[in-house]
């Protein structure tokens, strides 16, 4: 009967009903089956209307909002009415795919009231404007129930109980789409789904009219119909704001009547929100199940940037546009997964159930038996990627299991390296076994998920042994305080003091089962790395362990290697990166073994010395036999450093040695390191792997009378470089040098196992209007100079920063969403760009230009010559200026590169920041002399076809100074390291710049100043720089000021601008392949981030960068760019190839701050404005155009313009990360003149005889128009006389004045 009710309901009431009455709508709500959530500040119900039959916790969840502020009653009927259209075939396939929930009205005490009277029931009862009072999170305001009105209250604990993916909020009065943010803290800040909200109402807006309603579309729209709320209707405490910064909900205003009444609404508004409901899992979605499949609640799940949590059943939407990404999920009781670079070419991406790994904490200490049955069970778990075998028994017959897991698991196979990890020497230290199992488990459970560990597992064979020594862990005890019982193996023997040792046998006692086997086992495998695990302290181990002379550092010929190595572990566990443990210290958590106390006949050495493996020894912790229950921490502090350690096996260069006939491998070769007096041998494959850390190395190899060449490599970080070796007998080959140009391998596209279902065509779409461009975008992509000159490497495509895929061909078809920046980067090319507007042809070409493949000095001729060849070549941007001469009279020219010359370029439209760029301040530090020389011969080349270039230009002007000591350079020489340092008067140039710290001993102060000091001070001087950089060597270092200190001792100095300077110094060293990382790479320097603070580093006075700083205000930074200063040529092809991309994005990053005009009242530019804030340094001031550039880190700035005779004007601004492709809007700030103040008589002056001017073109203006009218009525009077209707005359009296105007 009520199912028959209710349809002749729908039937009366089809899908046009109009409330009239709050008693209609409280029937309407009784009829609709409708809940109550909550009671208003009047008491009245706040109800809910849920649409489905049942909820599905697979179906993404929809909120539909209606009339939050109170009098929308049409914004209420579109929800009621859309509710009564459940069982129709608007919503039956809706309801099957999305559980969607209506809350008809929020402010219940204001809809009573509108019914009577519209303007009335915009507040609540307690007179609260409820639109506007939702918590402000871009405040921090607390989300404290309670503490907000009561139907707030109630909203807030709706949306805690379901996680919604969408919410729509229906409103009236005017037409249109808008999106979070409403409140923002600048005119520019948007969030990171904006592409997302942008892409779905682009969809829908187009295809529905009542949207772009003629007349009825909310100001500031424009012809998209959408924008950010704070854009067209601002304010705080919106709804909006807190359901997508709190809850991750996309949430939209979807305005759809002109007019309060539903007699504006139209019958489209039906299909398009049911529209919008269609794109709520717009995006990727899937599952995250557990091993037994089922599935996994509140597990993160992050796509790019976004991030969003899994349902009770473990289902998860994220919403991304459309490109390639990175995916991560993690949960607290599992192994997080990385999926890396997922292609995601739909709109709604469905991926098949992930399943995450078991993180394995281990629980108890597993005996032997039970650790054999464990064993067993994984191998029958995964048998395609486990081997489970006995390298020998222990003196009680017991197994010395080990697992291999890898691909390959039960042989070697060429190509994949070797690994082990060893556990329980000591039986008494059983830690390293309760890791090693949970390793094993980990490694297992994750293949095919992680990308990490699957890429670890297809490129190694990891041999994990638990327990060397079972027997005596079998007899140790929790309890025994002396940590003795356990540790000896059943012989009471030390295994740790049975192995050969390098100086004499071991102990004197014979060689144990448990020794023997392992040693049998090094002798059938060739293991490369390898890592032993005990406990009784928190240290990382390395060789030597021994020493002929006693105690004392014990240095083995790998010592930079094996610390290297030790740190690998150390670095990602915090209490042994301490250093501080047990009693005992040890820098950074490492240690040399011999140093600490001397062992003879220890493993670690055993397997280096003899061996050819590598092998540390890690001490896991203070107590050897800890409480079960602190296993779990123990897994956490080791688990991510065990993997680290174990990917290290892949740094270093490996292969073959292959004979001159036939290519085969010739076996016992010995593989030298010139200058590493430790040699290694190939396998009987001829295969070999030498671990190194980052540098430059010549290996050679040799068996017998048959040698290879010397080759010389040059290693980057984390890489593994594969060379195979040819042997020659004809020795006039051995000493032909030969060097190996190292290009990235190709990836590994099996890495990631979950693949997307994908199957759309790849299209191009136009974000603005969301037209679909004709077919896929094509890049065509050719040397540049020559369009028929295929590339012939493997091309990376990276778009908005994530990398695509892989090219082969010249032409690439690329799934790409407008605007999107494009880059095209490869082993022997400049990385190219292309910004992607969306208005492109099919195709799009892109011409690469060559990176340099030898590079020499330049004489100084030869430097001016390459300048004049640029101004030839590139007219319309570059232009040179000798800007004086040196001490012998060399002339110091720059060169500039500007668009100002171009007859393109508007130029007083542009906002020209100037920077520079200075070389050869040491006439002997010469990468950055000739570095300067080939970016600025690159980028004139690359202006006009490369668009990050070409950006850079337009609103750059970059001037080059590359050789600031010509003389010094003249005179300079590869092998003293000090000869041409300074200018040919032996003054080093930067000690002679004026210093505000005063003179100091030694500072070159006492010197006069030198003609290249004065030229460049002058010059500098003389324009309007905001950046500089100056480029030295002798280290890898980005310095920033102050280079000297007050009290003139050492120790960090630190300048009003700290954090501006820091950001550009990182800045630098982020882009540059090593020196980020801080590494010791020149003499023991070591800076953390690759960045140093001058002073910090030594002090000296005298200085360019603190000149520039506190006397030009140019915020200059110092880069050393190489341990040698000056390098042989092969050398300084390398450094430049390091440094270019950090110099471009230096120049790039030159824009990190706010700019714009001040001017006053009139539009006149106003100079000399002192532009100041507490939170930032040194003021600077306007330049005589009245335009500025203020240099800053991100943040949050109050600005204070001031000048004599106006009255000073704070501005509040928020400076984001620089975006080279769209730079911020001006800040451009107009000064009152000061109350009192006369106004200068030139200014006075020239404004009196502008309003005079104005005055007569006014006059002259009104006698020409009234003249105009007199004549046309005079022609209209005429015509009048032919014309028989009042009408017609109108008609014609207008077009006899057209016609006669």
């Amino acid at each position: 009967m009520n199912w028959l009710l209710y349809q002749i309901f729908i039937l009366v009431f089809h899908s046009v009903y109009s409330l009239s009455s709050f008693e209609e709508y409280n029937n309407l709500l009784t009829k609709l089956n409708a809940t109550s959530i909550g009671k208003s500040s009047g008491n009245s119900p706040l109800h809910q209307i849920f649409l489905n039959t049942q909820y599905e916790d697979s179906n993404p969840n929809v909120a539909i909002i209606c009339n939050v502020v109170g009098n929308e009653i049409s914004s209420t009927s579109i929800c009621l009415n859309l509710a009564m259209k459940k069982d129709t075939d608007l919503l039956n396939d809706i309801l099957d795919n999305y559980n969607v929930f209506i809350i008809p009205v929020i402010n219940v005490d204001g809809i009573q009231p509108a019914f009577t009277d519209v303007n009335k029931g915009t507040k609540n009862k307690d007179m609260v404007d409820v639109s506007h009072s939702f918590p402000n999170l871009r405040l921090n305001q607390e989300v404290d129930p309670g503490n907000f009105p009561p139907e707030i209250d109630a909203i807030m604990k709706f949306f805690e109980k379901v996680t919604f993916q969408q919410v729509l909020v229906i409103e009236s009065m005017g037409t249109g789409v808008l999106y979070p943010l409403y409140f923002r803290s600048d005119d520019h800040e948007g969030t990171i789904s904006n592409q997302v909200y942008r892409s779905i109402a682009s969809t829908v807006i187009p295809e529905h009219s009542s949207i772009k309603k003629s007349g009825c579309m909310l100001s500031g729209l424009g012809e998209s119909g959408m924008a950010q709320g704070a854009d067209v209707l601002p304010g705080e405490g919106t709804l909006q704001d807190f359901v997508y910064l709190k809850h991750d909900a996309l949430a939209f205003s979807l305005h759809l009547t002109c007019g309060p009444s539903y007699d504006d609404v139209d019958d489209d508004v039906y299909d398009l929100i049911t529209h919008f409901i269609r794109l709520s899992d717009t995006g990727v979605k899937g599952r995250v199940v557990a091993p037994d499949n089922s599935g996994v609640a509140m597990a993160m799940v992050q796509v790019g940037d976004e991030v969003r949590y899994t349902s009770k059943e473990g289902y998860f939407w994220v919403p991304v546009v459309m490109g390639t990404y990175d995916i991560k999920i993690q949960q607290g009781d599992f192994n997080p997964i990385l999926m890396s670079q997922v292609a995601l070419t739909k709109r709604t991406t469905n991926l098949s159930d992930i399943v995450l790994g078991d993180i394995t904490p281990p629980k108890d200490h597993e005996d032997y038996d039970t650790l054999t049955a464990s064993l067993h069970s994984l191998q029958e778990q995964y048998p395609a990627i486990t081997h489970l075998y006995s390298v020998g028994k222990s003196v009680k017959g017991r197994e010395l299991w080990v697992m291999a897991i890898g691909i390959h698991p039960d042989e070697h196979v060429p190509g994949i390296l070797e690994f082990k990890y060893v556990g329980n020497m000591h039986g008494n230290e059983v830690v390293g076994r309760s890791m090693l199992i949970s390793l094993i488990r980990l490694l297992l459970s994750n293949y095919g998920q992680d990308s990490r560990i699957t890429h670890l597992i297809k490129t190694t064979r990891i041999h994990i042994m638990p327990s060397m020594n079972p027997d005596g862990f079998e007899i140790a005890d929790m309890t025994d305080a002396t940590g003795i019982l356990g540790r000896q193996n059943a012989h009471e023997v030390d295994l740790n003091r049975n192995f050969p040792s390098r100086f004499k046998d071991s102990d004197g006692s014979t060689t144990e089962p448990e020794t023997q086997a392992v040693i049998d086992w090094l002798k059938k495998e060739q293991f490369v790395l390898s890592a032993n695990l005990h406990g009784g302290a928190l240290v990382a181990n390395y060789p030597f362990d021994d020493s002929d002379s006693g105690g004392g550092y014990s240095a083995c010929p790998d010592d930079a290697l094996f610390r290297e190595l030790a740190l690998t572990y150390s670095r990602y566990h915090a209490r042994m990166r301490a250093g501080d443990n047990c009693g005992e210290h040890f820098p950074k958590g490492i240690t040399n073994g011999n140093a600490w106390y001397s062992v003879s006949g220890g493993m670690q050495d055993y397997n280096y010395v003899f061996e050819d493996c590598f092998e540390i020894t890690l001490e896991l912790g203070c107590d050897k036999y800890p409480e079960p229950s602190r296993l779990p921490d123990y897994w956490q502090e080791n688990r991510q450093s065990l993997l680290e350690f174990l990917s290290a096996v892949h740094h270093g260069i490996g292969g073959f040695v292959v004979g001159e006939e036939g290519g085969e491998g010739v076996p016992g070769s010995v593989i030298t390191v010139r200058g590493i007096d430790k040699s290694i041998k190939s396998s009987s494959e001829g295969e070999y792997m030498r671990l190194l850390t980052p540098g430059e190395y010549a290996l050679r190899a040799e068996a017998g009378d048959l040698k290879s060449k010397w080759v010389t490599f040059n290693l980057p970080p984390g890489t593994h470089i594969k060379y195979n070796f040819t042997l020659y007998s004809d020795e006039s080959k051995w000493n032909e040098p030969e060097t190996y140009i190292y290009s990235a391998p190709e990836p590994d596209e099996d890495v990631v196992e979950i693949k997307p279902r994908i199957t759309e065509k790849i299209v191009i779409i136009d974000e603005d209007d969301g037209d679909e461009v004709a077919g896929g975008l094509t890049f065509r992509i050719t040397q540049h100079g020559d369009s028929t000159a295929p590339i012939g490497e493997a091309i990376t495509v990276i778009v908005n920063g994530e990398t695509t895929k892989r090219a082969e061909a010249n032409e690439v078809e690329i799934p790409i969403m407008a605007p999107s920046t494009v880059e095209f980067t490869s082993v022997s090319y400049y990385k190219a760009t292309k910004y992607v507007s969306g208005k492109e042809k099919e195709t799009v070409e892109v011409h690469l230009h060559p990176l340099p493949t030898v590079m020499g000095y330049h004489s100084h001729e030869e430097m001016l010559d390459v300048f004049h060849t640029l101004l030839q070549s590139c007219p319309g941007i570059a232009k040179t200026q000798d800007i004086g001469t040196s001490v012998k009279g060399k002339l110091l020219r720059v060169l500039k590169l500007s668009a100002e010359f171009s007859h393109n370029e508007k130029n007083n439209d542009r906002y020209n920041q100037e920077i520079k760029l200075v070389g050869g301040i040491h006439g002997n530090e010469v990468i950055g002399r000739e570095s300067l020389i080939q970016l600025a011969t690159y980028m004139c080349k690359a202006y006009g076809n490369d668009d990050f270039i070409t950006k850079l230009i337009h609103t750059t002007d970059i001037h080059f100074h590359p050789s600031m000591n010509p003389d010094g350079f003249e005179i300079a020489d590869y092998d003293d390291p000090l000869k041409g340092r300074a200018n040919a008067n032996n003054v080093d140039l930067n000690r002679n710049f004026p210093d505000h710290w005063g003179t100091a001993k030694g500072s070159g102060q006492h010197d006069p100043v030198q003609p290249e000091t004065e030229a460049l001070m002058n010059y500098t001087t003389s324009h309007w720089f905001t950046t500089s950089i100056s480029l030295h060597g002798g280290s890898l270092v980005a310095c920033y000021p102050f280079d000297g200190t007050e009290n003139h001792q050492p120790g960090y100095s630190k300048s009003p601008d700290d954090a501006t300077f820091i950001y550009l110094a990182k800045s630098y060293a982020s882009a540059h392949p090593r020196m980020w990382k801080g590494e010791e790479l020149c003499d023991g320097d070591r800076f953390p981030d690759g960045i140093s603070n001058g002073a910090d580093w030594y002090s000296l006075y005298g200085g360019m960068q603190d000149w520039n700083y506190m006397t030009a205000k140019v915020f200059e930074i110092t880069i050393e760019m190489g341990c040698r200063k000056y390098p042989r040529e092969l050398d300084l092809l390398q450094a430049y190839r390091d440094h270019y991309p950090a110099l471009l994005a230096h120049i790039a990053n030159s824009k990190q701050g706010f700019y714009g005009n001040v001017t006053d009242t009139a539009g006149n530019p106003i100079r000399s404005v002192n532009i100041s804030s507490e939170d930032l340094g040194i003021p600077i001031q306007s330049r005589p155009d009245g335009q500025y550039w203020r240099v800053a880190a991100p943040g949050s700035y109050a600005i204070t313009f001031s000048a004599e005779g106006y009255q000073a004007h704070v501005h509040h601004v928020t400076v984001g990360k620089v975006n080279w492709r769209v730079l911020p809007e001006p800040l451009d700030i107009q000064l009152l003149y000061a109350s009192g103040t006369d106004v200068d008589v030139r200014d006075a002056e020239v404004r009196g005889s502008r309003v005079k001017r104005y005055v007569i073109a006014g006059t002259v203006c009104v006698l020409i128009i009234a003249g105009a009218l007199v004549f046309a009525a005079f022609r209209a009077k005429r015509k009048q006389q032919h014309q028989a209707a009042n009408d017609i005359e109108a008609r014609v009296l207008i077009n006899s004045d057209s016609e006669d105007e």
